[in-house]
Order: structure tokens, then C-alpha cells, then sequence
């Protein structure tokens, strides 16, 4: 699951698949945990990616849909500098 980005203000999250037989157990809810609590994307202000099926899932970690309905972004507040 690769994530296009700066580094500093933006990531684009892409290819993120569980194939339909291994969904359900979470492996969505966990790779998309492990990618927000990524160390080198810790700075990063503003995700986005775009899904057809999986909106639900994102949600729940406060990505918001756009109004074309497969856009989806979240916004972080910067951290502290030190």
C-alpha cells in the first residue's frame, strides 16, 4: 500500500486492497492504522485517496467524502515543532 508524498503537508494513499475472501477481519482497519501511525508520515497534514467501496472504513478514521463521492481526504493538525 503505497502513499505519494512530501513528507511534510500532503499523502495520497494508494492501492489499498483486501481481496473479497480475507475481508472482515480487520486487515483494512490495520493497514490504514499502520499508515496514520507511520513515523516518516507523522507531519503530514492532509491525506487523500479516492475509493468507490470502502468509505465506510474510512471514516472511521476521519476521512471525509468529497462531493463527487470516490474523493476522500483527511486533514491532521500540525504537530508541534521540536
Amino acid at each position: 500500500m503505497p502513499a505519494y508524498t512530501d513528507y511534510a503537508c500532503f499523502a495520497y494513499v494508494a492501492d489499498v486492497i483486501v481481496w473479497p475472501e480475507r475481508r472482515g477481519h480487520g486487515i483494512g482497519k490495520k493497514l490504514i492504522q499502520a499508515l496514520l501511525d507511520h513515523p516518516e508520515l507523522a507531519s503530514v497534514t492532509g491525506l487523500s485517496l479516492r475509493t468507490a467501496d470502502a468509505h465506510s472504513l474510512y471514516e472511521k478514521f476521519g476521512f471525509v467524502t468529497a462531493t463527487d463521492g470516490l474523493y476522500m481526504r483527511l486533514s491532521r493538525k500540525r504537530l508541534p515543532a521540536g
